[in-house]
């Protein structure tokens, strides 16, 4: 039986509260690695806004902080891989360059759709008519 303060050891000499420190450590790591700290909005929020039709500074603090705020995280997550992707591929060589600019456009509108929260849950791509 143990007792609060008490030192005990097993038939080896090993104290019970340093193998359940050990495990206490092993969990707490375990958690942290399940528990990733995400980005701070400002880090998601980091992108250049001019060029959006329909950008709402007050709409994305809302959605960041709302009903659907990990769904957004995840799109304004996305918009910021595209947007390396559609930089990586402006350095290729193409052969139609015009196609590869409608490419580029086009690629880009989809990151503007994500970070607009158009395409949440009742956003204005996804509202029920």
């Amino acid at each position: 039986m143990l007792t609060a303060g008490a030192a005990h050891a097993d038939r080896r000499g090993v104290q019970v509260g340093e193998v359940f420190g050990v495990w206490v450590g092993m969990w707490r790591g375990l958690l942290a690695w399940w528990l990733v700290v995400p980005a701070p909005h400002e880090e998601l929020l980091n992108f250049d806004k001019s060029g959006l039709a329909d950008w709402d500074a007050d709409r994305a603090a809302g959605a960041l902080t709302g009903k659907h705020q990990a769904i957004y995280r995840n799109h304004l997550e996305i918009a910021q891989w595209i947007d390396s992707w559609v930089e990586n591929s402006e350095t290729l060589q193409v052969r139609d360059a015009q196609f590869h600019e409608g490419w580029i456009k086009g690629t880009r509108e989809i990151a503007a759709h994500l970070r607009q929260t158009d395409l949440l849950p009742g956003g204005a791509l996804l509202q029920d008519d």
